[in-house]
C-alpha cells in the first residue's frame, strides 16, 4: 500500500468508527421507541449520550481536514459557484432524494402525526432536523458551512486563525435560544450550524498547520482519551443548576469532549492503518461506504428491523445479543445496497451524490 493509499484508508477507517457511532445512536432510539427490552431504559439513553460525542464531530473534523488538503483558494465569483455546485450535488441531491424516499415509504405506512406531501418537503427545508429524513440534518449543516466557507477560509489563512476559531467556539457554547418551528425542530438548523462550524474550522486549521495529519501517535491517543474520559465524567456526574452560566460551562465541557473524541478516533484510525492490515481492510470497506450507510440505513434497515423485532416480542434475556445483531445488520446491508446503486451512474448521482463519469471515460469503457 502506497503512502497516498494509507492516507485515504486512514480517513476511511475513521469514517467507519464515526458511522458505527451513528448507527448505535439510531438503533438505541428506534429500539426505545418500540420498547425492545433494555434499550428503552437508562442504558439506551447513556449509550446515545456517549456516542453523540463521537459521530458527527468526527465527520466534521475530517471534512475540515480534507477541505484544507483538497480545495484550492477561491478567487473569483465563478470559482465560488463551481465550488458550491459540487458541494450541492454531493450533499443536497442525496438529502432531497432520500427525504423523498422516506416520504414515499411513509405513504404506505400506518398514519402518524407528521405532515404529508408538499408540506412535508417544505418542512424538510425549513427545519431539517424534523424533516422526513431528519437524520440527514448533517448534510444540510455541512452545506450551510460550505456556503460561507470561501469567505471564512480567508480569515483562517492569516494571523486571525486562532482569534476566529476561538470566537466560533465561544459563540457555539453560549446558551442562545435559537428559533424553532411548531414541531420543535430548529429553524434552518441554526443551532447545529453554530455548534459544528468550530469543529469543521478546527479540522481545517489542523490540516493547514500539521505536516502529517495522517499519523496516529500513542501520545496523542492517550492524551485525547484522557480528556474525553474527563469530559464524560464531568458531563454525566455533575448536577448542573438551571442557569445560563452552568449551561454555558456544560456546553463547553461537551465541546471539549467532542473535539477530543474526534481526534481520538482519527489518531486511533491512523494507528490501526499503520499496524493492522486485517482491521484496516474491513474497516476501510465500511468507511468507503459510510456515506451509503448514512443515507440508507434508517429507511431501509434500522427502522424496519426494529419494528419487526418489536412485533416478535423478543424477551429481554437476549436484548444485548439483539443489540449487536441489529447494529451489524444496519452497517452491512446498506453496503450491499450502496454497491448495487453505484452500478447505475445516474441513480448513484441522485441518491449518493457520486459524480457522473465523464463522457470520454464512458466511451472508452
Amino acid at each position: 500500500m502506497t503512502e497516498s493509499q494509507k492516507h485515504t484508508v486512514g480517513f476511511d477507517v475513521a469514517r467507519a468508527f464515526a458511522q458505527l457511532a451513528v448507527v448505535i445512536n439510531h438503533i438505541c432510539q428506534y429500539s426505545s421507541r418500540y420498547g425492545l427490552g433494555n434499550f428503552s431504559t437508562k442504558f439506551g439513553d447513556t449509550v446515545v449520550s456517549i456516542v453523540s460525542f463521537i459521530h458527527i464531530p468526527t465527520f466534521m473534523l475530517i471534512s475540515g481536514i480534507l477541505t484544507s488538503l483538497t480545495i484550492s483558494r477561491i478567487e473569483r465569483l465563478n470559482d465560488y459557484f463551481r465550488f458550491e455546485k459540487k458541494r450541492f450535488c454531493r450533499l443536497m441531491l442525496p438529502f432531497c432524494s432520500v427525504s423523498i424516499l422516506h416520504l414515499v415509504i411513509k405513504m404506505f405506512s400506518p398514519p402518524d402525526v407528521q405532515s404529508k406531501g408538499i408540506t412535508a418537503l417544505v418542512n424538510t427545508v425549513i427545519a431539517p432536523g424534523g424533516g422526513e429524513a431528519g437524520h440527514l440534518w448533517f448534510l444540510y449543516c455541512l452545506m450551510s458551512i460550505f456556503l460561507i466557507w470561501p469567505l471564512l477560509s480567508r480569515l483562517m489563512s492569516g494571523r486571525m486563525s486562532i482569534t476566529v476559531l476561538s470566537g466560533l467556539m465561544i459563540l457555539a457554547v453560549l446558551p442562545i435560544g435559537w428559533p424553532v418551528v411548531e414541531s420543535g425542530a430548529y429553524l434552518f438548523g441554526l443551532k447545529a450550524f453554530f455548534w459544528f462550524i468550530p469543529m469543521f474550522t478546527l479540522g481545517y486549521w489542523y490540516g493547514t498547520r500539521q505536516k502529517n495529519v495522517y499519523k496516529g501517535t500513542l501520545k496523542g491517543i492517550i492524551v485525547s482519551a484522557g480528556i474525553l474520559t474527563g469530559s464524560l465524567l464531568v458531563y454525566f456526574f455533575i448536577a448542573w443548576p438551571e442557569n445560563s452560566l452552568s449551561l454555558c460551562i456544560r456546553n463547553m465541557v461537551c465541546m471539549v469532549g467532542s473535539v477530543s473524541a474526534s481526534f481520538f478516533v482519527l489518531w486511533v484510525s491512523c494507528f490501526i492503518t499503520e499496524h493492522s492490515s486485517i482491521l484496516t481492510k474491513y474497516l476501510g470497506i465500511a468507511g468507503f461506504y459510510s456515506y451509503d450507510i448514512y443515507l440508507l440505513h434508517v429507511a431501509l434497515v434500522g427502522h424496519p428491523l426494529c419494528f419487526i423485532m418489536s412485533k416478535l416480542r423478543i424477551g429481554t434475556a437476549i436484548t444485548y445479543v439483539l443489540f449487536v445483531t441489529l447494529i451489524l445488520a444496519t452497517m452491512i446491508i446498506p453496503i450491499g445496497i450502496g454497491w448495487l446503486i453505484r452500478r447505475i451512474p445516474l441513480l448513484a448521482f441522485f441518491v449518493l451524490g457520486v459524480p457522473l463519469p465523464a463522457r470520454g471515460n464512458k466511451q472508452n469503457n
